[in-house]
């Protein structure tokens, strides 16, 4: 029965952390919907960046959405019309 429990608390632990990443994850499994339910304009510096994927706008999320791994395992959107972000990661000239 102790087995059981733990493998029970273990499994809804997993769950909590699969769908509670920094509260930034609209939901891993939806189709059709944007991905980051929040950014920011804080500057990230490079070094703490594991990957980068963006997202450019299509027919379902009408956005252009930022999404940085984090080499602590954290994954962070970000505003793609914050100025770092558009030297930084996007590589566009700001004047």
């Amino acid at each position: 029965m102790m087995g059981s429990n733990f493998v029970l608390l273990w499994v809804l632990i997993s769950l909590h952390c699969f769908f509670t990443t920094d509260g930034i994850w609209e939901s891993r499994f939806v189709r059709g919907r944007c991905k980051c339910l929040k950014t920011t304009n804080n500057a990230i510096p490079r070094e703490h960046f594991q990957h980068v994927k963006v997202l450019h706008e299509t027919q379902n999320c009408r956005r252009k959405e930022i999404i940085i791994f984090l080499k602590n395992s954290n994954i962070v959107c970000v505003n793609p019309k914050a100025k770092w972000v558009k030297v930084e990661i996007l590589n566009e000239k700001v004047k």
